[in-house]
């Protein structure tokens, strides 16, 4: 019986050094798989934070392209509308100036008539006057 038990008492020696080395190598093996997570976690906050910066100046970058592009297109829209309003403009002016023009010639002209018409008034109240007047007058005016 003693070497039955000895025997045993050795393999309990045997058993207890696995036990304890394959406690070891568990406990490596978590440490090595907690730095593993930690170096996980680190590469995806990485990761994360690369993708949000590449998203911002892809963002940007589109932008940008989107306002050149609106730019462009309004430009392109509007140019012709901003010619056609600075001819209208000009058309404008040149009536404003035309228009003035002719006030001032029709003002002459009536100034003219005005004046014409005094004389004729004038001339035929002479005439009346010397038609009712005196034979020498009426003389004067029929020669």
């Amino acid at each position: 019986m003693t070497g039955k038990r000895d025997h045993l008492l050795g393999e309990q020696t045997l058993l207890k050094t696995k036990l304890s080395e394959l406690t070891t190598l568990l406990e490596a093996e978590r440490k090595q798989n907690d730095e593993k997570l930690a170096l996980l976690s680190e590469a995806k906050e990485q990761l994360s934070a690369s993708f949000k910066s590449l998203a911002n100046d892809i963002l940007e970058e589109k932008s940008k392209k989107f306002t050149d592009l609106n730019k462009s297109n309004i430009d392109q829209i509007l140019g012709p509308l901003n010619t056609k309003i600075q001819e209208f403009q000009g058309k404008v002016e040149q009536f404003y100036v035309s228009e003035g023009q002719d006030r001032t010639a029709l003002k002459e002209q009536v100034k003219q008539l005005m004046s014409l018409n005094q004389q004729l008034s004038e001339d035929a109240n002479n005439l009346a006057s010397a038609l009712k007047g005196s034979s020498k007058a009426q003389g004067n005016w029929g020669k």
